[in-house]
Order: structure tokens, then sequence, then C-alpha cells
């Protein structure tokens, strides 16, 4: 086991965060329409309004929870049902909720090209020369899209 340790950032360092956050907002529409109906346009802009209501500091306290797993349940079911109650679509019970959401985040992340240039032969790089790579990231697993993580998996063992 390597001494040397980098610890890595994704927004910012591995990917590009305007274009990751542009491109997830793009593909929502793709993605829910032949699960649930509706048009692409239409769950784009829901997406787009429940999204901007989450991360308001006013609607912070619906969030609240013991820890992280129960913070980012509460978001996927928000995420998932506040969309459906915009485009008057009946909201699924608890567990179909958390399955859509999940779906849903590793379909569109897979499809994600988001990047930073040369970032991916930086990380390759730095495992070559000896490093143990991490990256920091909250929601483990969806690294592995953004068009960057599979390829640092397999060729480098990056962890997070």
């Amino acid at each position: 086991m390597s001494l040397l340790n980098i610890f890595l950032d994704d927004g910012g360092v591995i990917t590009d965060k305007q274009r990751r956050a542009a491109e997830f907002e793009r593909l929502v529409g793709d993605c829910f329409v032949p699960l649930l109906g509706g048009t692409e346009a239409a769950w784009t802009r829901a997406h787009r309004a429940v999204v901007d209501r989450l991360a308001d500091p006013l609607s912070m306290s619906v969030l609240t929870a013991a820890d992280f797993a129960g913070f980012y349940r509460a978001y996927q079911l928000r995420w998932v049902g506040g969309m459906c109650a915009l485009l008057d679509l009946p909201t699924p019970p608890e567990e179909e909720c958390l399955d859509l959401a999940y779906r849903a985040l590793g379909w569109i992340t897979r499809r994600i090209q988001a990047a930073l240039p040369g970032a991916v032969e930086a990380i390759r790089l730095l495992h070559r020369q000896g490093y143990a790579l991490h990256a920091r990231w909250n929601w483990p697993g969806l690294l592995r899209g953004w068009g960057c993580g599979i390829a640092l998996v397999a060729s480098t063992g990056l962890t997070w």
C-alpha cells in the first residue's frame, strides 16, 4: 500500500461543475419521459424549479437528517416527488420514488461528458508515480459517470 495519498475533489478539479449541471438538466427529460410520460421540456423546467427550491436556504429544514444517508434519501424523494407534482403526475410511493431517482441518476451520469481537459491523464500519471488516489465526492458511485470516472476506476483503482 502506498504511503503517498492524494485526495481529489470532483467539482472544479476532475469535472467542470457548470457543464455537468447543464448536461444533467438537459438529460432529465430524456430519462423521465419514457418512464412517466410528459415532454422533455416540461421535465427540464420541473427539474430546474425543484432543484432551485431544494437549494433555497429557507426550504433546507425539510432536508434535515441525522446523517448524510438520511439527507440524500430526503433529497431524492423531494426531487422526484416535486417534479411529479409540478407536472400534475401522481407521485409514486416512497420506494418507487427512490428507485426512479437512483435509476435516473445512474442513467444520466453515464451520459454526461464533463471531465476537465487533461484531468484523466493527470490522474493516471499520478497513479503511475505510485500515489494512492481518492476522490472527495458526496454521492458515492455517481462519479463513475461524468465522462471520466469509469476510465479512472479501471486504470488507477481510484476510490471515493
